[in-house]
């Protein structure tokens, strides 16, 4: 027993302490990216945001009817490409975004089918913006599926790239192209504080 309470003690606070309503789960995965830039906590934040994030269903989901025409292999490469773009893309400019904003919940519903969405008004200066995330409960907790900014869901957008890719070029171009946009944001340079 003394071990355990050890070992929870060395835990940080946020991983005992499990989201359990969707909305609860944008307001952690949204206090998380306020601190990625802080290097004494940014791995664990974004381990935190990461489980969060169902990437699978995201990747499965932006792969639409051409998932068929993806091995399993293919597949996961997918999945981890998106996933590393997505933080690559977003991670260095998150933390600055939403230091400054006010966030007002309008909505959460919960559907039969253990799906939720949550609706956001996000305001920066006087600029308003409405932010739609959809999530799905899992035996762990809810986690994100698909997000919308003003109307403009991500899996349908990043569905119709993929699409027009692998029409033109197959699974392997898509991966190929996932690669060099992978390329391209590790040789930018480090953001500035």
């Amino acid at each position: 027993m003394q071990i355990l309470l050890a070992v929870l003690a060395l835990l940080p606070a946020s991983a005992l302490e499990q989201p359990n309503t969707a909305k609860s789960v944008v307001e952690t995965i949204i206090e998380r990216v306020r601190h990625l830039d802080d290097k004494a906590t940014h791995s664990d934040s974004a381990h935190i945001i990461e489980g969060l994030v169902d990437f699978k269903t995201l990747a499965t989901n932006a792969l639409g009817n051409r998932a068929s025409s993806a091995s399993g292999a293919q597949k996961h490469e997918i999945e981890e490409l998106l996933r590393k773009i997505i933080t690559k893309t977003i991670y260095p400019e998150a933390p600055k975004f939403f230091r400054d904003v006010k966030i007002d919940f309008t909505a959460e519903e919960n559907a039969a089918d253990l799906r939720a969405h949550v609706t956001s008004v996000i305001t920066k200066a006087e600029k308003r913006s409405t932010v739609e995330y959809w999530l799905a409960k899992e035996a762990s907790g809810y986690r994100v599926v698909d997000l919308a900014i003003e109307g403009e869901r991500w899996v349908e957008n990043v569905h119709d790239q993929f699409d027009e890719i692998i029409g033109k070029k197959g699974v392997a171009g898509l991966i190929a192209k996932m690669n060099k946009r992978l390329n391209e944001l590790d040789s930018k340079p480090a953001r500035k504080n």
